[in-house]
């Protein structure tokens, strides 16, 4: 179809693009959004997404489960986002499970503060971010503690948290 189309085409130019390694696609392409709209990443192990298995899973209790491949599950949930939350569009993020954190962190920031880099002309904001799969998690350091978190994926105005690479 031509939705298809458009798809493997823009999904084609975000994997090309200088991303840090993460390769992104925009879900419900041909929805028209409003001038103003939030941003849901939905960081996705790319191994996951790549997966051309056939689940069946629930598809005998719920008949309206066509979609059998994980990618195709995980477009449907990105709708699913995109239809109850209003004025929100949902942005699929390959990841790659041995990325570095802190270029998805970069990444994750860039859409707080510029926004949805595919709409120039309109104004959105990152407001949520989903993780499926093996998606890399930083380690942070607070007051002296170690820890495993994703306030770096979250938290990018007054940081709670200390997040040096290096450290």
């Amino acid at each position: 179809t031509q939705r298809s189309l458009v798809a493997v085409i823009l999904l084609t130019i975000f994997l090309m693009a200088p991303s840090g390694g993460l390769g992104s696609s925009i879900v419900n392409l041909l929805q028209a959004f409003p001038d103003r709209y939030d941003v849901v990443a939905i960081l996705v192990d790319k191994r996951v997404y790549a997966d051309a298995g056939n689940y069946s899973g629930f598809r005998s209790d719920y008949p309206i489960l066509r979609a059998t491949t994980l990618a195709a599950r995980i477009d449907r949930y990105a709708e699913d986002v995109q239809n109850t939350l209003p004025a929100t569009r949902a942005l699929i993020m390959q990841v790659d499970p041995q990325e570095r954190p802190e270029n998805i962190m970069k990444a994750l920031e860039r859409l707080y503060f510029e926004g949805d880099p595919d709409q120039g002309s309109s104004v959105s904001k990152l407001a949520g971010v989903v993780l499926i799969g093996e998606v890399p998690l930083p380690v942070v350091n607070k007051s002296g503690s170690r820890f495993i978190s994703m306030f770096p994926y979250t938290d990018f105005d007054d940081k709670v948290y200390s997040f040096d690479p290096k450290s």
